[in-house]
């Protein structure tokens, strides 16, 4: 038997004592021994309604020849599919130490997969347009205005007493505003009163001023 072999210090360790050793390779693993003396790994799927085999998978070694076939059954039964995917398809019964290298190996050297294996093609990038390639003032290419203008969510300002703040007429707020060209963006934070469009007005004629 496979674990008799390589994991012998483990099963008596764990026949004796109930836990590995410390310097044991399995001791993350919280393996433990079941009826057919398999060494499994505990797992957090104890109470699931899985399938005894897939909430406790049994441990392989990872440098042995049945581990490599069992994977390369795996990579065969499912199509040839990917490394990670085969990593999934294997951890769902047999839990191969090392198992994600060992998968990344036999998809390698798979036969199949390297005949079938689609070339990667690189295409040539065309020129950038002069306005992304040459400075210039905001919004110039797109006929001096900008072709969108998004405003935020103002945030008023007064005074601390809300009652004379509001009979003065002297309530100020924040508000942002952001301007979109032909390759261009801006952005700008101003104080507003009442007047929202000589605000946005103002912010505009202060981008064409930079």
């Amino acid at each position: 038997m496979v674990q008799e072999q390589v994991f012998l210090a483990d099963i008596k360790s764990l026949q004796s004592k109930g836990v590995v050793s410390p310097n044991s390779k399995l001791r993350n693993l919280n393996p433990f021994i079941d009826r057919y003396v398999l060494l499994r790994v505990e797992g957090l799927l104890s109470n699931s309604d899985l399938p005894y085999v897939n909430k406790h998978p049994a441990i392989l070694p990872g440098n042995h020849n049945l581990t490599v076939q069992i994977i390369a059954h795996f990579h065969r039964k499912n199509l040839h599919t990917g490394a990670s995917s085969l990593l999934h398809y294997v951890r769902e019964k047999f839990w191969p130490l090392n198992c994600r290298s060992f998968c990344r190996k036999v998809v390698h050297k798979c036969r199949v997969c390297f005949i079938s294996r689609p070339l990667v093609t690189s295409q040539l990038m065309g020129n950038l347009p002069r306005d992304r390639v040459v400075p210039d003032y905001p919004f110039n290419c797109s006929v001096g205005s900008p072709s969108s203008c998004n405003l935020s969510i103002p945030t008023h300002i007064g005074s601390k007493n809300s009652r004379l703040s509001s009979q003065k007429g002297d309530v100020d707020g924040l508000m942002g505003q952001q301007f979109h060209g032909e390759g261009t963006e801006a952005a700008v934070l101003n104080w507003f009163n009442d007047q929202p469009t000589a605000f946005i007005a103002d912010g505009i004629r202060n981008f064409h001023k930079q």
